[in-house]
């Protein structure tokens, strides 16, 4: 069974779930929120990893509230500046997230069809 990539929680309880790679989820969460009437600065938003371009998208679908595992320092930025209210298990510089890419040259084509880094 895959894991989810995105949740969004009302008390404790999901009421979406994705298991998309990229930004998909949050764009299908989009979608999802256009059909159902639910007010996301009320409600918690789980993702696995947060970039920069996430976390504009999570302003714009107005979570105020996110937990992520994986944040990264530009992504901070625009929580921070947003007032967006969140907490992380790791933080990451885009220095990590080259280093990685670097590592994993050969896998690009794979990691491009949205395979992990």
């Amino acid at each position: 069974m895959n894991e989810s990539t995105l949740t969004m929680l009302r008390d404790g309880v999901p009421i979406f779930t994705s298991y998309g790679n990229w930004l998909h989820p949050l764009f299908e969460l989009e979608d999802y929120l256009a059909e159902h009437p639910v007010q996301p600065e009320h409600l918690v938003l789980q993702d696995k990893i947060i970039g920069k371009a996430a976390a504009l998208l999570i302003n714009r679908l107005e979570f105020r509230t996110v937990k992520v595992g994986i944040l990264s320092r530009p992504g901070e930025v625009v929580l921070k500046s947003h007032g967006i209210d969140y907490t992380y298990g790791q933080i990451v510089t885009w220095q990590d997230t080259y280093r990685k890419l670097a590592l994993n040259y050969d896998r690009l084509p794979e990691i491009r069809k949205g395979g992990h880094v």
